[in-house]
C-alpha cells in the first residue's frame, strides 16, 4: 500500500534587537522594516523598542503587520510583530521581570511577551547577564504553567546578553535548544570586529513538538541599505517545519524529510 502523508507548515522566525532606532549608523524605523520585509519574515521578536516615540507602531504599520508591544523599563520594550496573512493569532500574554541585582547600569526591569499562534507559539525577551538565569527559569516556569499543554512548538527568541558557552547558558540549554547560529557574531563592535559576540538567539522548548530546521541565518549585509546603519545587532532568523503531529524532541520518531511516514503496509 502507499504511503500515507500529512502537509507540513514552514516559518521564518526573526530576533532582531534594532538599537532603539539610535545605534546604527542611520537608523530608523523605516530601514528597521525594509531589513525585515527584504529578509521575507513572517514574524518577528524585535528588542530595544521605544515607546516613544512609537517605533512599535511605526515599524509594523510600515510592513503592514500587526504587533504586540509591551514596555519593560522607561521607554523601552519589546515587540512581537507579524503578517497576518500567515499568521492567526489566539491569545497575547506578558511577564514582567523585575531587576534583582542592581550593580551594572543595564541592570533593570525587564519583559518577557507570549504570542500564540494557531500553529506555534512565539516568546520574546531581552535580558541581562547578572539575572539571567532567574528570569531564563521565570519564563521557563510559565511556559511549562500555560504553554506546554497547548500541544505546540514553543520558540523563545531576543538578546540574552549571555554567550553560548556561559555556565548558566549552558544550564538553560538543558530544556531550551537552540537553532539559531552561535558561531556567528551577533552584535556589531567597530572597536572590536573579530571579537565573536554571539548573544542574540532562538531556542525551541524541548519539552514540547518538534520542528525541522531548514535554514538559520545571521544577516549581515541588506539591498535595501547598510545593515550596521539599521543596528549595532545583526537579524538573525530560522526557517522551521511543523508538523501538526509532531513528536516532541525527547520521543524517538523517524521523518523521512519533510514528510513523515503515517502508515506503511507491506
Amino acid at each position: 500500500a502507499p504511503l500515507t502523508y500529512k502537509a507540513d507548515k514552514s516559518y521564518r522566525i526573526m530576533s532582531y534587537n534594532i538599537g532603539q532606532c539610535t545605534q546604527g549608523g542611520n537608523s530608523s524605523a523605516r530601514l528597521i522594516a525594509d531589513v525585515t520585509k527584504e529578509l521575507g519574515a513572517d514574524v518577528a521578536v524585535m528588542n530595544e523598542v521605544r515607546a516613544i516615540p512609537s517605533d512599535y507602531s511605526k515599524i509594523a504599520n510600515a510592513l503592514g503587520w500587526q504587533y504586540y508591544f509591551q514596555k519593560a523599563d522607561k521607554n523601552l520594550g519589546n515587540m512581537v510583530t507579524y503578517n497576518p496573512s500567515r499568521l492567526k493569532k489566539v491569545s497575547e500574554a506578558y511577564l514582567p521581570l523585575k531587576n534583582i541585582k542592581n550593580d551594572v547600569k543595564y541592570n533593570e526591569d525587564r519583559v518577557c511577551l507570549f504570542v500564540e499562534f494557531e500553529d506555534i507559539i512565539i516568546v520574546g525577551t531581552h535580558l541581562e547577564t547578572d539575572d539571567f538565569a532567574a528570569h531564563a527559569k521565570m519564563i521557563t516556569d510559565k511556559v511549562k504553567k500555560d504553554y506546554v499543554k497547548k500541544g505546540k512548538p514553543i520558540l523563545l527568541c531576543g538578546d540574552m546578553n549571555t554567550r553560548p558557552f556561559a555556565e548558566d547558558m549552558v544550564k538553560f540549554t538543558s530544556e531550551w535548544r537552540t537553532l539559531s547560529k552561535i558561531d556567528q557574531a551577533t552584535l556589531y563592535n567597530s572597536d572590536q570586529p573579530d571579537n565573536l559576540i554571539c548573544i542574540d538567539y532562538i531556542f525551541l522548548y524541548k519539552g514540547g513538538p518538534d520542528v525541522n530546521v531548514t535554514k538559520t541565518m545571521v544577516c549581515k549585509s541588506v539591498t535595501c541599505g547598510t545593515i550596521t546603519d539599521a543596528s549595532d545587532h545583526f537579524p538573525i532568523y530560522v526557517d522551521i517545519t511543523i508538523r501538526k503531529d509532531a513528536p516532541s524532541p525527547t520521543e524517538e520518531k523517524y521523518s523521512l524529510g519533510t514528510y513523515e511516514a503515517i502508515s506503511e503496509n507491506w
